[in-house]
């Protein structure tokens, strides 16, 4: 199970107002798997129906046959890769393989 975690949302009338306000945000539970959310505004702040929003939530690796990469470093300013994995957790090479 994962532990709840503060999730914002950037809102606007474009991406260039989007970047510029950020919007509190709620989902499900946090057992549960978070494919939406709900946008939270404050008093002041414009969120209308056709709005760019940037929503950003913990990866779902299980659900896709991406190839998952974890970083490290980031905080520092000397990323790294960590290694390539299939989204069930085996090892894999990069590039992958054509589908055929």
């Amino acid at each position: 199970m994962f532990a709840p975690y503060p999730l914002k949302a950037l809102v606007g009338a474009d991406a260039e107002a989007a970047l510029a306000q950020e919007v509190a945000a709620a989902t499900p539970d946090p057992a549960m798997i978070d494919y939406y959310g709900q946008l939270l505004p404050e008093p002041g702040q414009r969120v209308a129906v056709g709005d760019t929003v940037i929503f950003g939530f913990r990866a779902q690796a299980f659900f896709t046959r991406a190839r998952i990469v974890p970083i490290a470093g980031v905080a520092s300013g000397k990323p790294e890769a960590k290694g390539v994995w299939t989204s069930d957790g085996r090892p894999a090479s990069w590039p992958a393989p054509e589908a055929g």
